[in-house]
């Protein structure tokens, strides 16, 4: 039970604001469609993995939050680079100097 309460406030401190983040800046960018489906690819893998990760090691989920909470690391920085997608998602949003606060 408490793991599903650490699991809610990652989704809700880290997954949604990561994924309403990527939407808007893959759309302020308009990036290519390949970008935004590889944004949508990386975020339908990357999200379960993260609530996953987070509800077996509360640790890492409190830590995590905490550091992209008060910006001292990204977001981004929790995403699996060899996921589906977030390879190029990364990419292109650090080459657009968007990799601080997502």
């Amino acid at each position: 039970m408490f793991s599903e309460i650490i699991a809610s406030i990652f989704s809700m401190l880290i997954i949604e604001p990561l994924q309403a983040g990527i939407a808007e800046r893959v759309a302020a960018a308009k990036a290519p469609t390949e970008i935004v489906r590889a944004s949508q690819d990386c975020l339908a893998a990357e999200a379960p993995r993260l609530l996953d990760r987070a509800t077996n090691d509360m640790g890492w989920a409190v830590s995590n939050a905490v550091s992209v909470s008060f910006g001292w690391s990204s977001p981004l920085d929790l995403l699996d680079t060899s996921a589906p997608g977030c390879a190029a998602l990364v990419n292109v949003l650090k080459q657009n100097g968007d990799d601080s606060a997502v």
